[in-house]
């Protein structure tokens, strides 16, 4: 899929060059790498499997309370030099550059235009997780998402009792933006640094003595004693190790590997586990299930005038950025704005928005083939015979993402080797409502590209080419957008999901509403996995949400929050 002669090349090639050049800046800004505990105790009072956006925030959380005893546990090293460059974050799109190199599985309905039907969905692999290596866009979602999850049976989920939570890990530096159509992104950037959950809240609680942190460390399972979590198997430096919780152990390794190490633990649905000859634990069938993810269209392309767009120099702008943290390098590259809208036909509430669209200033054919393809998984073939005449060209491109998703996948075990990547089945396009609203979402994004304005101000043309596999199609009827979106529409890297949280009447649901698995002791989800039903947005602020509010849950729980509140 991924073009592992050229990405093998470039990471060797390129990013030991780059990493040279921002050690310095990295360390003279003050973010150099900081010092981590590892661990001494044969127990603590938490474990937490997974550094990523969710396991840094609850594990530093729980650290205030100086009478606990936290371990986090990531599979990952440290943040690498280039994460903390945000125009850099493209780099983490190459092989094993500080990502778990997950493949979805041949799509039935889908990605028709991608090697073998399938498609690359990276996560981070790394402190921090996903917010080390993403696009740093925040986003809350719709206030609409959050009431429904509550609607659903989960008290304490509406947006007004979530939303303090969000503020509580937010230092918003812009102005209010007003009632416009599209606006400016909202990044995790701070004095233009990435402001990873590793740099923002592991790096200030790196200190505390009762915080352990272990990096290259990757949880196998987690071990019970009947159905009380005790502790956890992990290897680290090549040898088996474990560890015992007093408390509880806090899983927070993301919505692809949570339902794995569930699995492996004997958590999950019996026959599944039984066919990898694996004993039960607790039959939760909802483990694995419930699959979601913002499915994006990707090659939508307007070429603009060479003299509309004037760019500075690549010096100039790393003298600015190395001297004074401002300009082009300051943010991620090509990203422009974003706005929500309601595309479907369908009856619904006006204000909860279906499709996300993103401007950016570059499109898929800027780099002439040479990293877009590979790095998305496009067939490369398919992928010159449709961008060939516009090849380097300037101009824009409209991405739409599908937010509220009605199809629904599945992460499965390959087998009972831990070492395994899961099996994971998107399952895009099954149901028949995502395929119209993207349609609907296409012709709406041409209505905005192909605006007087657009063409007055910058020249712009959209490349109407007929896309191989749709010749056959009359062009620009809705056969031959929705034949579009069959092939160029991939997952936007946002799975979400697969440890439902749900009442106890719903057969599927994996948490409670207090994040607690079902079915056994000792053991909470922290992560997006717990989500049942994919916010209207990215997904970093509402993972970061979770594991603030997640944090609070577990202090009340254990008596802490009157402890605390005494010395604040």
């Amino acid at each position: 899929m991924f073009d592992r002669t050229l990405g093998k090349f470039v990471s060797f090639a390129l990013v030991p060059l780059v990493r040279l050049l921002l050690v310095g800046v990295v360390r003279e800004t003050g973010h150099a790498p900081f010092e981590l505990h590892v661990p001494l105790d044969l127990s603590y009072d938490f474990i937490v499997v997974g550094g990523g956006s969710g396991g840094s925030v609850v594990a530093s959380r729980l650290s205030e309370v100086a009478g606990w005893r936290v371990l986090l546990l990531e599979a990952g090293g440290p943040p690498a030099p280039e994460s903390y460059v945000p125009a850099l974050n493209f780099l983490f799109f190459l092989p094993e550059n500080s990502n778990w190199e997950y493949t979805i599985a041949p799509q039935k309905h889908a990605l028709k235009s991608f090697v073998g039907r399938s498609g690359r969905l990276i996560q981070g692999k790394t402190l921090g997780g996903s917010s080390s290596i993403n696009g740093m866009l925040y986003a809350r979602g719709n206030r609409r998402d959050y009431d429904q999850w509550a609607s659903l049976g989960n008290p304490g989920w509406d947006y007004d009792t979530i939303l303090p939570y969000f503020k509580k890990a937010e230092g918003y530096r812009g102005g209010h933006l007003g009632e416009n159509g599209f606006a400016p992104f909202d990044y995790t950037i701070g004095d233009g640094i990435r402001c990873s959950t590793a740099e923002c809240y592991l790096k200030p609680a790196a200190s505390r003595p009762n915080l352990h942190t272990l990096h290259s460390a990757t949880v196998f399972k987690i071990l019970f004693n009947e159905k009380r979590a005790i502790g956890v198997l992990f290897e680290h430096n090549g040898m088996l190790k474990v560890v015992k919780a007093r408390k509880e152990v806090i899983l927070s390794a993301g919505s692809l590997s949570s339902p794995k190490v569930l699995m492996l633990s004997g958590v999950g649905p019996a026959k599944h586990l039984h066919q990898h000859e694996i004993d039960v634990v607790a039959d939760l069938p909802g483990v694995g299930r419930n699959l979601q993810d913002h499915l994006n269209v990707y090659g939508l392309t307007w070429t603009v005038r060479p003299d509309a767009e004037e760019s500075p120099s690549v010096l100039s702008s790393l003298d600015d950025y190395v001297k004074r943290r401002q300009g082009p390098y300051a943010t991620p590259l090509g990203d422009q704005s974003s706005a929500w809208v309601r595309v479907s036909d369908a009856p619904g509430d006006p204000q909860w928005p279906d499709v996300q669209y993103m401007l950016s200033s570059s499109t898929l054919a800027t780099d002439k083939g040479i990293f877009s393809p590979s790095s998305l998984g496009l067939d490369p073939v398919r992928y010159r015979s449709y961008f060939e005449s516009v090849l380097g060209e300037e101009g824009f491109s409209l991405q739409l993402n599908l937010m509220r998703p009605s199809s629904r996948g599945s992460v499965t075990l390959r087998s009972r080797d831990p070492r395994d990547y899961p099996y994971i089945d998107s399952n895009f396009l099954s149901h028949p409502d995502d395929l119209r609203i993207l349609v609907n979402g296409i012709k709406f994004a041409l209505a905005i590209g192909n605006t007087t304005s657009m063409k007055n101000a910058l020249g712009a043309r959209f490349h109407d080419k007929h896309l191989p596999g749709c010749e056959n199609i009359y062009y620009g009827t809705d056969d031959y957008w929705a034949c579009y979106v069959q092939h160029m529409a991939s997952s936007y890297l946002h799975p979400a999901g697969t440890c439902k949280m749900g009442p106890e009447n719903d057969p599927l649901s994996v948490v409670d509403s207090r994040l607690r698995l079902r079915g056994v002791s000792g053991v909470r989800i922290v992560d997006a996995s717990i989500m049942p039903v994919i916010v209207s947005g990215n997904m970093n602020a509402p993972v970061i949400m979770i594991g603030e509010k997640s944090a609070d849950m577990i202090k009340d729980d254990w008596g802490a929050s009157a402890i605390l509140k005494a010395y604040s």
